[in-house]
């Protein structure tokens, strides 16, 4: 999202040549490259508040948050989810996660997604086949995957896309968390 002061022509770029394929999340974290659990939760908010114009304004309606203390993932606390649930107004919030993801809803109200990372095809093939092998086949299953940008490029993402079953739906952020919204039997707006 800083992509707006600092280099617009690179953000407009992004913006001007995007498809209905593609959605900019803004990340790590929001504004700028911050762990947000070791922030100070008294001016936390005041933060968020102030950043969430660079969200807008930058297209992005999704951010994700990249939360260490002392290297290791770590979840958010209740006052960090509170702040991005009551500041940013997101659909949803994607947590990172190295070796692990899953669905949370945060005080009933904000879904958020953890992020498996992967830095292959056959990750993600792997982590989506241990996904479906613990599910029930009725009710709806919801994964999220990190790709990571060393790695992979969007080759990758077609190539995995395309190994893909029928049982499997790839779906933009936003569209994702409208999906757990209506799963989860949350309001369709935050």
């Amino acid at each position: 999202p800083l992509l707006l002061d600092g280099a617009p022509a690179i953000l407009n770029y992004y913006l001007d040549t995007k498809t209905d394929n593609d959605q900019l999340v803004a990340g790590p974290s929001g504004a700028g490259y911050f762990f947000p659990n070791p922030w100070p939760d008294r001016s936390f908010p005041g933060f968020l508040k102030q950043t969430a114009a660079y969200l807008k304004n930058a297209g992005m309606t999704i951010p994700y948050v990249l939360n260490r203390i002392d290297g290791e993932n770590v979840p958010l606390s209740e006052a960090k989810a509170t702040a991005y649930r009551d500041e940013y107004k997101p659909l949803g919030l994607f947590l990172s996660w190295e070796d692990r993801h899953g669905v949370e809803i945060v005080d009933g109200k904000l879904p958020v997604s953890t992020i498996h990372g992967i830095g292959t095809v056959q990750d993600g093939i792997r982590v989506l086949t241990e996904a479906k092998a613990g599910w029930d086949g009725q009710s709806p299953l919801f994964v999220s995957l990190g790709l990571l940008a060393w790695n992979m490029d969007p080759t990758d993402v077609l190539e995995l896309n395309g190994a893909l079953g029928p049982e499997y739906e790839a779906v933009l952020a936003d569209a994702y968390f409208s999906l757990i919204r209506q799963a989860y039997g949350l309001p369709a707006k935050p």
